[in-house]
Formats: structure tokens, C-alpha cells, sequence
């Protein structure tokens, strides 16, 4: 069974959030990140204006509602992969909420 992190982080609705994906190993990590898409969509590469990756980390510059859904990072080299998942979900007119699933092959 993977092991399972859980993080939560508030933050004010248009501010700049990001979150990391901390993957370590030699030869360097190359970090990937995709959001699911609707039900029945498969995910989607993230290319927004809004939403930057760089490197291991996603920036949301401001955060907006429709931010909310779940975020894979992947984090892979040449001899092995790992996933991570980050739930997000846009609560009440000013906060954001981060769960952070990580899981490891």
C-alpha cells in the first residue's frame, strides 16, 4: 500500500498559491504536472496565463474557482516514476484549500 501524505493550506482567493512536488533522485527528477479533467475528459497539460510550472512547482498567480479539481505532479528518471495527487478546492468567498496525496511505486 503507498504511503498517503495529506497537507491542507489556506490561502486568499486572487493571491499567488503554489504547490511543490518534492521528488529526489539521481539522475535529476524531470516534474510533470496535469489537471484531471471533467468526468469523462482525460487530463490536461496546464498552460494558462494564470498557472506556471517551474520545475518541481505550480504556481497560481491569482487563484481563481475554477482552479479547483484534482492535480497530478509526476516525477520520473530514468530508472523509476512517482505520482503524486493534490486536491484543490476554491472554500467560501476568500480561502483555498490544498490536500496534498502523495504516492509512492
Amino acid at each position: 500500500m503507498p504511503d498517503i501524505h495529506v497537507q491542507h493550506v489556506y490561502a486568499d482567493l486572487h493571491k499567488t498559491e503554489k504547490i511543490r512536488c518534492d521528488f529526489d533522485g539521481h539522475p535529476s527528477i524531470n516534474v510533470t504536472w496535469k489537471k484531471a479533467g471533467k468526468k469523462g475528459q482525460g487530463s490536461s497539460s496546464l498552460d494558462s496565463k494564470r498557472i506556471k510550472q517551474m520545475g518541481n512547482t505550480l504556481y497560481f498567480k491569482p487563484v481563481e474557482k475554477e482552479d479547483e479539481g484534482q492535480y497530478f505532479c509526476k516525477g520520473e528518471n530514468s530508472f523509476s516514476s512517482a505520482e503524486s495527487y493534490v486536491n484543490v478546492s476554491v472554500i467560501g468567498k476568500n480561502m483555498l484549500t490544498l490536500m496534498v496525496q502523495a504516492y509512492s511505486f
